[in-house]
């Protein structure tokens, strides 16, 4: 938590900065690294403020790699909150920029992340669709490390379908 901490104070420090001198791209830079830290403090509320922030000024500069980094953390943070539709809204906004420019791990990654708040919702069905939609997108980019969790989390939605709530 510590360098959490030290990383929001340092961002928070330079945050005017880049305001005073009009530069967009680094105060939306800052905005969205103050956001990842207030998210690693776990103070959510606070992270969504400046991811939005953040999202506003991608938008404005047309900077779509970092406007669909910014919906990627959005859900991260909507699906630690457990706002389920929120964080399933967001990556699916996140998924066409991926798609236009072939960044196929990333797509994977979304869509396994989608797969992962359909599996706290214990909706395994749907969360198994989409493991299996990610697999081999992962298998395709060369990512090991994510077919590897991809595989992982579909092993577990397939054994909770098979297992009775108690």
């Amino acid at each position: 938590l510590e360098k959490y901490a030290k990383a929001v104070d340092c961002f928070s420090k330079s945050l005017p900065t880049w305001q005073q001198a009009g530069d967009l791209e680094n105060e939306a830079v800052a905005l969205s690294d103050l956001g990842t830290g207030y998210s690693g403090l776990e103070q959510y509320a606070k992270s969504l403020d400046y991811h939005h922030q953040a999202m506003v000024i991608f938008k404005e500069v047309s900077d779509k790699p970092r406007l669909a980094n910014e919906l990627i953390a959005l859900g991260n943070v909507y699906t630690h909150l457990t706002q389920h539709t929120e964080a399933i809204d967001s990556y699916h906004q996140a998924l066409p920029v991926y798609r236009e420019t072939g960044n196929r791990d990333g797509e994977a990654k979304i869509i396994d992340n989608i797969g992962i708040v359909y599996n706290a919702q214990k909706l395994y069905p749907k969360a198994i669709a989409y493991y299996q939609r990610a697999l081999p997108m992962f298998i395709l980019a060369g990512d090991q490390s994510g077919e590897a969790g991809d595989l992982c989390d579909l092993m577990a939605s397939s054994a909770a379908l098979k297992e009775p709530d108690i």
